[in-house]
């Protein structure tokens, strides 16, 4: 959070460019297919002894672009070639204990236990790619969701979606969907998201809305429940290349909510959708574009925020109608023209200094951290994250979690099933009945 003066702050969404680097060559692996029945309960299996084994191992998290593949060996035609030879001794180095790969085909043990040689003939390229980036020094614990190229031929220009999952005992799990199919439906207008959702784009902004910008807007809006809504509808949507504050960097600032003297605001910038070429939010079955994401996250600081930013709008019309009266009151008493104020006039007039001075306390009583702040702190207890980016700031760990619970709950659920039960709960929404 970054606090400008007592009515106005601004709170930032950002993304990291550092990626991994391009795979080497070191050698070959060879894999073997089996059952989809057997590869099921070898999955099973292996999460039953990763939630009984973690300990102090590494936390779970959810991962962004820091894990993400260098993109521009992601079409190489010899990317397969060499992940064979790269995958076998860097799974052994890493201390990797199993790997499952789930596919559409069926389920592949790709490493049974320590020591093997890994059976990775018969992996999809994707699937590969994802596996390498799970060997990443900083991926254990992690869940990786990765929008890749098939690299088949006949498939130039399809993606598919791929999730890793690196569980804190060293077993990696990795899930590839089928192939993304090409949107056939038109991008929702402006008027259409209004009429769906009661919350439209605004037209303030430095920047048209585009196509792409509405849909992303439209699949963000579709995920919130009716209360989340009522809550968001007096937000403004608005289109703007890049954040005017001095510290924002260019190229990492994807979003900001930011609350002022007038309405508060969620800016969408010019980079927000970059990320969609590349990672997805959701089950790889169904994915997402990981822009939705950060769209709901902008919007978990606006409900965290809703409590003081409708005190403060309280305060405000109190202020202003206290002043009309002030200023009738002021020019009487000086000029002594016209009637003199009657006995209800100056009793109307005391009303509204209550008012101020209610509002005035209000504001004191929600505090700068607000309700669902201090009920989500209580819920989680010692907890962090989702995300790296989410574990040192309560505020915006809440907005991350918020973020996951609409794109990715079962993410959640497995990263952080206090906040999951909680936001399962509508713990955030009771807490702003308060």
């Amino acid at each position: 959070m970054r606090k400008n003066n007592d009515s106005t702050w601004r709170r930032p969404v950002l993304a990291c460019s550092a990626v991994v680097g391009p795979p080497g060559c070191l050698g070959r692996g060879w894999r073997r297919r089996v059952s989809t029945v057997c590869g099921l309960r070898c999955v099973l299996f292996w999460a039953l002894l990763a939630l009984a084994s973690q300990g102090c191992a590494a936390r779970r998290y959810y991962a962004d672009a820091r894990l993400l593949p260098d993109p521009r060996t992601l079409r190489d035609p010899s990317l397969r070639d060499a992940l064979l030879a790269e995958l076998p001794q860097a799974l052994s180095q890493a201390g990797i204990k199993r790997v499952a790969v789930v596919t559409p085909d069926g389920v592949h043990r790709v490493l049974s236990a320590p020591g093997e040689t890994p059976e990775l003939q018969d992996v999809p390229t994707p699937s590969l790619a994802a596996l390498r980036a799970a060997l990443h020094d900083e991926a254990r614990g992690a869940e990786i969701d990765l929008l890749l190229p098939r690299l088949q031929p006949g498939d130039e220009g399809q993606r598919v979606a791929v999730s890793a999952q690196v569980e804190p005992n060293g077993s990696i799990v990795i899930t590839q969907g089928p192939v993304i199919p090409a949107s056939l439906s038109a991008p929702p207008t402006a008027d259409e998201i209004r009429s769906r959702h009661g919350i439209a784009p605004s037209d303030l902004g430095e920047v048209r809305w585009t196509p792409a910008y509405l849909a992303v807007l439209d699949r963000a809006l579709s995920l919130l429940s009716s209360e989340e809504k009522a809550f968001v509808s007096r937000i403004l949507f608005v289109r703007e290349h890049r954040s005017r504050e001095p510290d924002a960097s260019q190229f990492s600032t994807l979003a900001f909510y930011t609350r002022g003297a007038g309405a508060a605001r969620i800016e969408l910038y010019d980079n927000l959708i970059v990320a969609d070429r590349y990672m997805f939010v959701g089950p790889p079955q169904s994915p997402l574009p990981a822009s939705v994401r950060l769209v709901l996250h902008e919007i978990g600081h606006a409900l965290a925020d809703a409590s003081y930013a409708a005190a403060q709008r309280d305060l405000m019309a109190a202020v202003s109608e206290y002043q009309t009266d002030e200023n009738k009151l002021s020019k009487w008493i000086e000029t002594r023209e016209g009637d003199a104020p009657t006995v209800a006039e100056v009793d109307e007039f005391l009303d509204k200094i209550h008012r101020v001075e209610v509002s005035v306390h209000r504001i004191k009583h929600v505090g700068a951290e607000g309700p669902v702040i201090r009920a989500f702190r209580r819920a989680r207890g010692q907890s962090r994250g989702p995300t790296r980016y989410g574990e040192d700031d309560i505020e915006e760990s809440f907005a991350e979690c918020f973020a996951l619970f609409r794109a990715d709950p079962d993410a959640l659920r497995r990263i952080d099933p206090d906040a999951f039960a909680w936001f399962s709960a509508q713990g955030h929404l009771s807490s702003l009945a308060h």
